[in-house]
């Protein structure tokens, strides 16, 4: 089977392709390709440097301050597929496919690539919490579920990687990314749950974690 699969990955830019070539030529798959070098490379003043850890992981599931408490709930949203993770992590531990840190987590890094798409403006129940803003929540929402103190993280963030002509020609790549704008958002975001019996727990953990 597994050679099976290597041979018609091998096919797909060629005439006899079985599949469009986009399923493997694609922002996820590049992105893979450099984060398995990257865990067998040392680069210690690369940003998405490994560290101390060997461990990355695909379409991660993030989870949110805003799930839903009830079927009625109309602010609510789902979890977050990331794109990568590297760190110190289970998968799986709660839910299939969810992250949860490990004890003595030492990095979080978290990753979005685009080739050629744009950050998404907003979700179902927010057209404004955009992408950025939202994984940037999510991994408050993992640390705030770890207890996790952040001081004694050694690497802690979160990177979008695009094309550098995209990221020139598209501006929100740059807008989205800024730490000011973030926080306004998130912000926003809470300010949605206000004259809520849960919004002064969502202010507490804006304030505390986020």
């Amino acid at each position: 089977m597994g050679n099976q699969i290597i041979n018609m990955l091998k096919l797909c830019d060629s005439e006899n392709s079985v599949f469009p070539p986009t399923i493997l030529y694609n922002e996820e798959w590049m992105l893979r390709i450099i984060l398995d070098w990257l865990s067998k490379n040392i680069y210690n003043d690369f940003p998405l440097s490994f560290g101390n850890s060997q461990k990355w992981y695909s379409e991660a599931l993030l989870p949110s301050q805003l799930l839903a408490i009830s079927r009625k709930d109309k602010l609510a949203e789902s979890w977050t597929h990331a794109d990568e993770v590297i760190g110190d992590f289970d998968i799986g531990k709660n839910e299939k496919g969810d992250l949860t840190l490990l004890d003595n987590t030492e990095n979080l890094i978290v990753v979005e690539a685009k080739m050629y798409s744009k950050l998404s403006h907003g979700v179902k129940n927010s057209n404004f919490f955009h992408q950025t803003a939202r994984n940037v929540a999510c991994i408050a929402e993992v640390l705030y579920r770890a207890k996790t103190n952040i001081n004694k993280l050694n690497r802690f963030g979160f990177y979008v990687i695009a094309p550098n002509e995209q990221i020139k020609n598209e501006p929100t790549f740059l807008e989205y990314m800024t730490k000011e704008n973030i926080q306004d958002i998130v912000s926003k975001r809470i300010l949605q749950y206000k004259g809520l019996d849960i919004f002064k727990e969502k202010e507490q953990w804006y304030k505390e974690w986020f």
